[in-house]
This record gives C-alpha cells, sequence and structure tokens, in this order.
C-alpha cells in the first residue's frame, strides 16, 4: 500500500475518533444539562413569567443571596441536594424538601394542607385537585405562601405597611427613623433554606459564616442587611411538615421582629418570644417544636395545653414573676416553663393590649446612639421603662392583672 493512502487512512481515524469523543464528550453534557434543566422545571408555573408572577413571585433561578455569595454558589457549597430557589416580596427562598405523603390517618395535618392547596390553587391554577403527596415544587410553593402570610401577620401585629419603611439608607418616614431599607427597616429580603439533609445545614454553615454544626440556622448577614433561617427535615422532629411549618413560623417571627426599624441589637427575649409561640400555636398547638432540643419530648400527654400549665402556676404562686423575665439570655438557653411563661404573657398582652406591643417593639427598637451597641444592662433597664410607661393599668400593675386575667381566661384542668 502506498505510504499516501497510509496517511490518509490513519487521518480519517483520527477525525472519526475526535467526532465520537467529541459527541460523547456532548452528549455527556446535553444529559446533564438535561437533568439540571429537569428538576429545575417548575410543573405548575412552568417557569412562566407571566405565571409565576401572578403567583407573587419576583424571580425564579439564579439571583443575589447574602454577602458576597448567591444562589449559584449556594448550590456549588451543597453540592449533592438539588436546590430550587423563588424570590418573593418580602422573602428569597431556596429549597430542597423530600417529597410529602400526605397521611390519610392524621385528619388534622391533612385537612390543613388541603386547606393550604385550594389556597393556592388561586394563584397557581395548574395544582391538580387530588394530591397525595407534595413534591419539591409544591412544598417550595406552599412555604412561600406560608411565610408571606407570617409577614403580612407581624405588618398587623406591629401595625405597619410597607409603605412605612424607606426605600434605601439615610431616608426618614414621616419625620421618624424606621430602618434602612423596606424590609421592616431591613435593606435586604429576609432569607429562608429548607434542606432535606442536616449535613447541607452543615456545609452552608461553614462555607458562609465560618461556623460548624447541623442544627437549624438564625444568623444575620450584616453587609446584605438581611436575617437568614435555615433547617432540614433530617433536623430532629423536622420530618413532619406541619411541625417544620411550625418551627419556620416561631424562628422567623423571631428574625422578622428583630429586624424591625433595622437590626442594631437583640431585642429583650420574652415579647419577641411569646409573639414566636402565639403565632406558632395558632398553627397546631401540639406540634409547636422551638428550640435545638425538642422540649416535648415528654410522657406528659398534656405537655402543650400551656393554658392549663400557667393556670396551675399562677394558683400555686410559682409563676415568673415579669421583673426576672426580663434579665433572660437567648431563647435556646431557656427551659420548658420560661417559654410557656413568655407565651401566656404575649397571649394576654394580643387578646387585650395588641396596641401596646406594637408600642413595646417600636420603643425597643430605637437606636441608643450612632454606632453604639447596648449593654445587656441597657436594654434590661429600656425593657423595664418601656413597660412602666406603656402598659398602664387602673387595677394594678402588670405582674397583678396578668394573673387575675389569667385566672378569669384559662382552666385549671
Amino acid at each position: 500500500m502506498h505510504r499516501h493512502s497510509l496517511i490518509v487512512r490513519f487521518s480519517l481515524l483520527c477525525l472519526a475518533l475526535v467526532t465520537c469523543t467529541t459527541f460523547a464528550s456532548a452528549q455527556k453534557k446535553k444529559d446533564g444539562d438535561d437533568k439540571e434543566k429537569k428538576y429545575k422545571e417548575d410543573p405548575y408555573t412552568e417557569n412562566i413569567e407571566d405565571v409565576w408572577r401572578v403567583a407573587g413571585y419576583e424571580a425564579m433561578g439564579d439571583f443575589g443571596w447574602a454577602d458576597g455569595h448567591g444562589t449559584v454558589n449556594i448550590e456549588d457549597a451543597i453540592g449533592e441536594e438539588e436546590l430550587i430557589f423563588i424570590e418573593t416580596k418580602h422573602f428569597k427562598i431556596g429549597c430542597c424538601l423530600p417529597n410529602y405523603k400526605i397521611s390519610r390517618e392524621d385528619k388534622v395535618e391533612k385537612n390543613k394542607i388541603e386547606g393550604e392547596l385550594d389556597e393556592l390553587r388561586k394563584i397557581i391554577p395548574n395544582i391538580p385537585r387530588r394530591v397525595k403527596v407534595l413534591d419539591k415544587w409544591l412544598r417550595l410553593h406552599l412555604y412561600a405562601m406560608r411565610i408571606e402570610k407570617l409577614y403580612t401577620s407581624i405588618q398587623s401585629i406591629l401595625q405597619v405597611s410597607d409603605d412605612d419603611f424607606p426605600t434605601g439608607p439615610g431616608q426618614l418616614k414621616n419625620g421618624k427613623y424606621m430602618g434602612e431599607g423596606p424590609y421592616l427597616g431591613m435593606k435586604s429580603k429576609f432569607t429562608l433554606l429548607l434542606f432535606d439533609k442536616e449535613s447541607s445545614v452543615g456545609r452552608y454553615r461553614t462555607a458562609f459564616m465560618g461556623e460548624t454544626g447541623v442544627i437549624p440556622i438564625r444568623f444575620l448577614f450584616p453587609n446584605e442587611g438581611t436575617l437568614l433561617y435555615a433547617c432540614a427535615a433530617q433536623n430532629e422532629g423536622l420530618a413532619s411538615d406541619t411541625t417544620m411549618h411550625c418551627a419556620m413560623v416561631y424562628a422567623v417571627t423571631q428574625n422578622l421582629l428583630n429586624g424591625y426599624r433595622h437590626y442594631g441589637q437583640a431585642m429583650p427575649t420574652w415579647l419577641p418570644l411569646g409573639v414566636a409561640h402565639s403565632l406558632a400555636r395558632d398553627i397546631d398547638q401540639k406540634r409547636n417544636y422551638f428550640t435545638d432540643k425538642r422540649l416535648y419530648d415528654s410522657e406528659d400527654k398534656n405537655i402543650w395545653k400551656w393554658d392549663t400549665k400557667t393556670r396551675k402556676r399562677v394558683d400555686y404562686d410559682i409563676a415568673i414573676p415579669y421583673q426576672a423575665m426580663t434579665a433572660w439570655g437567648s431563647p435556646t438557653s431557656l427551659s420548658y416553663n420560661d417559654h410557656v411563661m413568655a407565651w401566656a404573657r404575649v397571649d394576654f398582652l394580643l387578646k387585650e393590649h395588641k396596641d401596646w406591643v406594637a408600642k413595646w417593639l417600636y420603643r425597643m427598637q430605637d437606636s441608643y446612639a450612632p454606632t453604639l451597641v447596648p449593654s445587656a444592662e441597657q436594654l434590661v433597664e429600656r425593657d423595664k421603662e418601656t413597660v412602666a410607661e406603656i402598659f398602664v393599668f387602673e387595677d394594678g400593675d402588670f405582674e397583678s392583672v396578668w394573673q387575675q386575667w389569667v385566672k378569669k381566661n384559662y382552666k385549671r384542668k
């Protein structure tokens, strides 16, 4: 065979190999792209902008998140979980929760979720009439609706609307300081991450917070001006969708209240904690789960009956006095009875003196001075001064009037 023919055949073989290799690489990339595209396709809005905007969303997919990282960075850091993201009017939300079968035996949760799905169909009509399993996208849509409803509840308690806050730093509203941005005074939207695996909570913590641990997160990103809550279905007790809903309400309520008029300092614990419990118990009193330690892990079948627990403590004169509550530390340092007492005080205030709650929260978020972080002692002193100024009763002080109300409104059994 001529040398020229050998060269031609060798060249054709090389071309064929290159072509096959290129095709294989392209096919592999295409398969990877198809897989990525598939889980990011929302079967309910079909990623159609006109549809998801009607649902109240302002973005889907990739966007900035907090202090130098965005959704793409979160995906890269987590790695093994298929995260999907949406942005609502007041929140940025990421989700990779597992499918959740709606139990036919648990009538309370079944009725709750079916009612929520009926509500969701009003803004996303493409949801089937009968749903047996909540897939990842349905869970994301439900949590987006739930958290925006929570935001509305907090606005009602604070007696404010979106118009009461500045569009950016350095502005006053009606001559008053209301924060540094439009989100209850925060510069940026609040953030929520719902993972499947608790190891993902740990990866996020390590990558973006410089910390370790896998328990749920409440965290301030100061540069962006956003407060985060993150948890995982694998975190203790959170496999239940309703329990996770209660936990989200409990944690995000505290973020929203501490972010009110811009986060300058954490408020005294008792009143925000009581509001958080009140709103979580509105979801389900028996599944109000609130710390990294499951305080409901007890043989006491009536442990969720906080009204009767409070009544007994008042009757036996062992209720924690308000003066002792002012010096409480973080919620995770408190006992079960401390949590009950915080709720009972705020239950009284929200039912009888809702205006006072709004005034207390406004006053406690007054700045101390430019760049000054108040001491614990200063916060306690302001708390006591504010209660004395606002909680004015005709027939006694806060402690005595509250106890009278408990005896009138809470049953012994």
